[in-house]
């Protein structure tokens, strides 16, 4: 009973993944520094964040893959690279009249950093297999709930972001 609970919440969270990150050919690792970007005015900042935001997605394309796979190793990689593309989101130093805009997108990450904490935390019940414990079983079948519609916090306020600098810089 428990070997198949484990299988069926793989195909959840992969489900989740694919769903939330599209379909791509994308191949290999992005890593990406933490270094702060500095732009100089609204188009650039909106530059910025659109090559931050596109390596976190890109990132989660192979994610998917290697999930589905069972390639445990390449999945938790490719975490860690939408890890640090967040850190990368975190550390944009915004053009003053945009600070607030900011703040507000970084404190939506806080979001996917618990969606991809659940995610390394699944892997580490599904690598252990038959061996765990009844207490992990009722966290697995919990992660599975949250990660079977995880919110969407993080991509809708980027949205909102992009949005109302352009608007700006439209004026």
């Amino acid at each position: 009973m428990r070997k198949y609970s484990i299988a069926a919440a793989l195909l959840i969270a992969v489900l989740a993944v694919s769903g939330c990150s599209g379909n791509s050919q994308t191949s290999g690792q992005n890593t990406v520094s933490a270094a702060a970007d500095t732009p100089a005015d609204g188009a650039e900042y909106i530059e910025v964040l659109k090559e931050a935001f596109h390596e976190y997605a890109n990132s989660s394309f192979p994610f998917a893959n290697d999930l589905q796979g069972l390639d445990f190793d390449a999945a938790e990689k490719d975490l860690d690279n939408m890890e640090a593309s967040l850190n990368r989101i975190e550390n944009i130093v915004a053009p003053s009249q945009y600070t607030d805009l900011q703040k507000k997108l970084v404190d939506s990450i806080g979001t996917e950093r618990g969606i991809i904490g659940s995610y390394r935390k699944f892997i580490v019940y599904y690598k252990k297999g038959d061996m765990i414990s009844d207490e992990e079983a009722r966290d697995m079948q919990k992660l599975i709930e949250e990660l079977g519609d995880p919110p969407a916090v993080f991509t809708e306020t980027y949205l909102e972001v992009v949005k109302t600098v352009q608007a700006d810089i439209d004026k």
